[in-house]
């Protein structure tokens, strides 16, 4: 039991979208189905775009320099990065730093997602209380993020290419179930969404 146990920061950009993906299926099927909203698949869609950005954030700021990652700069060692001992830049914090450090025009990618990770932290710390057509809209706005964001600042600086396929397929559903979500809200039985 004494084996390397390494998970590469591609796994989880690839991991988060493949459950993001599987949860909003399983909503969609369902809601096909039974024509009633499962609100755990949505939840679980939440938490998984909103951990997906902020990693696609994290990896596009670790292009940039790793010490962009540490949420505070004055304490990045390159030890700690190696073991994964420090804490990590926020969300918030990572939009800035890409606008600051990085150059990069935030505001084409973060306005939806933004709302969406409101809606991950309100559900993980507490309680989630909103309109569901708002919170769907969410969803869509937040793909739509992560699909733009991901195939412009981040697909570029991958290097493997199995790695590109693979995110890239990911990708690619993801944006087919965003425009069947949209299809939902566009659903004359569901004008209460609206």
């Amino acid at each position: 039991m004494d084996e390397e146990f390494d998970i590469p920061l591609l796994n989880n950009i690839d991991d988060a979208l493949s459950i993001a993906n599987n949860e909003l299926e399983s909503y969609l099927d369902l809601l096909h189905d039974e024509n009633i909203h499962h609100a755990y698949s949505i939840k679980q869609a939440i938490i998984n775009l909103s951990s997906c950005m902020e990693l696609l954030i994290k990896f596009r700021l670790l292009q940039e320099h790793w010490a962009f990652l540490f949420d505070d700069i004055n304490k990045a060692k390159q030890h700690n990065l190696d073991t994964g001992n420090f804490v990590s830049v926020s969300f918030v914090r990572g939009i800035e730093r890409l606008h600051n450090l990085c150059g990069i025009d935030t505001s084409t990618y973060f306005t939806s997602s933004q709302q969406l990770q409101k809606y991950r932290n309100r559900i993980v710390h507490f309680t989630l209380c909103d309109n569901f057509g708002a919170i769907l809209k969410a969803v869509i706005g937040g793909i739509k993020d992560i699909c733009a964001f991901a195939s412009d600042e981040i697909l570029p600086y991958i290097e493997i290419d199995d790695a590109v396929k693979e995110i890239g397929s990911e990708l690619n559903k993801l944006s087919i179930l965003q425009k069947n979500l949209q299809a939902v809200i566009a659903d004359t039985k569901l004008e209460n969404l609206k």
